[in-house]
């Protein structure tokens, strides 16, 4: 499911879309988010744009091995929902330990955490971004050397010329890198 954003009076925001009876609908029509001039995540756009379906083949690939472990399909199903909400967590804690340290400068105790984000802050001295906004909504419709773009989102970091999205992986790793082709890796960076 792909995040829709709309630019509004007060801001850009997220873009929802009502069902009947009032409550969020959890699938964004195409045509009509268009109509209201809501735009695609940025997310999204990096997937179409490079590693299509990058999200996709990795929950695929960790269904399937959940499966195989478990050995049936609902134990393998949950065992997936299992996997899939520590991965969320280990994410959100490691956001929230650069998103400190980017802003105090402390180091977490943690080992790992340290080391994240002391890449984290490297690569903002890297590409010599002082000031940025952290988390902050956005809506982006334009052209860059004569390519348009419209995406929106919420960021990590965005700042005149960059926009990146912290990623974490597992004990594996692998090497930071720019996503995109011509322009648009001049408009955004997943690191």
């Amino acid at each position: 499911m792909s995040h829709w954003y709309v630019q509004t009076v007060s801001g850009a925001k997220r873009y929802i879309q009502l069902k009947k009876n009032g409550e969020e609908s959890k699938r964004v029509l195409r045509a009509k988010a268009v109509v209201d001039g809501a735009v695609e995540s940025v997310n999204t756009i990096l997937d179409q744009a490079s590693e299509i379906g990058g999200l996709l083949q990795w929950v695929a690939k960790l269904a399937v091995e959940a499966g195989v472990e478990a050995g049936n399909v609902q134990a393998g199903m949950a065992l997936c929902a299992a996997r899939r909400e520590e991965a969320a967590n280990r994410g959100t804690e490691y956001h929230g330990a650069i998103e400190m340290t980017l802003k105090t400068g402390t180091l977490p105790g943690d080992p790992a955490l340290a080391n994240a984000c002391k890449a984290a802050a490297g690569i903002l001295l890297d590409r010599h971004l002082s000031a940025y906004d952290s988390e902050a909504c956005f809506v982006f419709k334009g052209e860059v050397e004569g390519v348009h773009y419209a995406f929106g989102g919420t960021p990590d970091i965005a700042s005149p010329t960059w926009l990146l999205d912290w990623k974490t992986v597992g004990e594996g790793g692998r090497d930071p890198k720019i996503e995109g082709s011509g322009a648009a890796s001049r408009l955004s960076a997943r690191d």
